[in-house]
């Protein structure tokens, strides 16, 4: 478990550029990986982003800073996206507090 709290349900967030993207699913203490579809792919400048799709109406945004050139990949490829756990930060559904 990478988080515990005493409230039941909790929001959560992860800046982009936090999250990385592997083609075989990863397991750690430090960190978590949900798979997924990659939906939109672009290139801008020294940015690749990424909209992956994980289902559930659940959507992630992934941006790598300066890529290598093959590392583009195709929309509808299956990946893995891998969160840090110490990148993911919670908050009171209700409030909006962090916590």
């Amino acid at each position: 478990m990478l988080f515990r709290s005493s409230v039941e349900t909790v929001k959560i967030a992860v800046r982009p550029e936090e999250l990385s993207i592997v083609t075989e699913e990863v397991s750690g203490s430090d960190f978590t990986s949900i798979p997924g579809t990659i939906e939109k792919s672009s290139f801008i400048g020294a940015i690749i982003r990424y909209v992956v799709d994980c289902g559930s109406n659940l959507m992630l945004m992934v941006e790598l800073h300066k890529p290598q050139s093959e590392a583009l990949m195709s929309n509808g490829t299956s990946v893995f996206v891998k969160i840090p756990a110490d990148s993911i930060l919670h908050f009171h559904p209700e409030t909006g507090v962090r916590i």
